[in-house]
This record gives C-alpha cells, sequence and structure tokens, in this order.
C-alpha cells in the first residue's frame, strides 16, 4: 500500500506538514514538547548519530556517515590528525536531523541553550506513565511552573544501554581542536545532570534528539 503523503505526491498535492507543539520555558529558545521520532511526550523517539538524520538498527564507527573506510573523519573536523579538516564547530542545518525531518525552524540545540536548560530550570527525576526521566521545570520569573520531560532513552552504539536508567541529548556542537571525533551532549541519570562540555560522546553514538525553535 503506498503511504498517504507519498500518493499526494504523485499527484502532485503539497505535502502534509505535521505540527510539533513547544513550550515556552521563558529562555532565549522554545523546546519541543517531544523528541524526534516520538508522538506522545513520554515515547523515548529515535536514536541519532551525531550529524546523522536518519535511525539506525546500529550504530558502529563502520557505519557512521562521517568517518571514511579508514576511520578518519570526513567533515567536522579541526585536527588533520583526524580527517579531512573544514573547521566545522556546529551542525549545518543539512545534517541536523530536527531541521531536517521536522522543518519550520527547528533545530538541534547548542551547547549553551542546554546549559540555559540546566541553569535556569529545576530537574526533578521522575515517572510518566511508567517512564523515567527528569520533569525540567522553568524557575524564569513568569513562567514558573511550565516544564518538559525528557525521558531516560538510553544509548545506542553495538547494543542499546541504559533505557529508563540513563538519558543522553546531543547538542548541535562539536567539540573541534579539543577532540574532533566527539561532539557535545546533555547526559543524566536519577542522581546528576551532566553537561559535558569537556570531552564529549564519539559522534557515532546513537542518543536522543530534542529540537528548539524561536
Amino acid at each position: 500500500m503506498i503511504p498517504l503523503t507519498a500518493l499526494l505526491l504523485l499527484c502532485g498535492c503539497r505535502k502534509i506538514e505535521t505540527e510539533y507543539r513547544y513550550e515556552d520555558l521563558g529562555l532565549s529558545v522554545k523546546w519541543a514538547k517531544v523528541n524526534v521520532g516520538a508522538i506522545a511526550y513520554n515515547d523515548y523517539g529515535d536514536h541519532f548519530a551525531w550529524g546523522e538524520i536518519a535511525a539506525k538498527d546500529s550504530y558502529t564507527d563502520t557505519n557512521y556517515k562521517w568517518f571514511d573506510d579508514k576511520g578518519r573523519i570526513t567533515k567536522y573536523c579541526s585536527d588533520e590528525s583526524c580527517g579531512r579538516t573544514d573547521f566545522r564547530l556546529e551542525l549545518e542545518a543539512e545534517d541536523d536531523a530536527a531541521t531536517v525531518l521536522w522543518g519550520n525552524g527547528w533545530r538541534i540545540p547548542t551547547l549553551e541553550e542546554f546549559l540555559e536548560l540546566v541553569r535556569n530550570c529545576t530537574w526533578i527525576w521522575s515517572s510518566a506513565n511508567g517512564v523515567h526521566g527528569y520533569k525540567v521545570v522553568s524557575n524564569v520569573p513568569g513562567y514558573e511552573g511550565r516544564y518538559i520531560f525528557l525521558p531516560a532513552a538510553g544509548i545506542c552504539s553495538r547494543k542499546g544501554e541504559g533505557v529508563g536508567d540513563v538519558g543522553c541529548y546531543w547538542t548541535s556542537d562539536n567539540c573541534g581542536e579539543a577532540e574532533s571525533a566527539l561532539s557535545e551532549c546533555v547526559v543524566f541519570d536519577m542522581t546528576k545532570v551532566s553537561t559535558i562540555a569537556s570531552g564529549g560522546l564519539k559522534r557515532e553514538i546513537g542518543v536522543s534528539v530534542r529540537p528548539v525553535c524561536k
């Protein structure tokens, strides 16, 4: 059976755009209510390698889009010992899963925008219909009580790990000269929330994406 959206395109009709909802927490950007690939706020959604726009069955260094067959970086590299340098430090729109899959001004947040979320909200480990994660509640005057829920969707490398116990979310920032093969992310479990600003996570690992918009 041909999907409805494909049928509409074949008939010359305009593609139906999904309207994604956000929560205004009083910060510099508005935060989506769900992860990319999720329907409900407590769905895990899909996992993405950094700079890839599709979910996969496995996440390894051999099937990562921006590694060549020798494991050298082909894009977003600031260290010639790691690969071909282009000194790009932030994802371009064409490589941003939120932008490509959602459109309409959505994108993966920067490290600074995630740090803003950490600094200006209270993070409460909780459960939403049996799904563990953090209820992130705004402390900004005039926006108190507004919140988003970040599920502990785990990570995907050679196998899924930490589902229900660990959450990991990409930022749009690459670690650059510090380590071009790593990119910045936010990771948490029930005991703490950490922003990995000086180390990063391997780019080929699949983790969650929570979009933002202006």
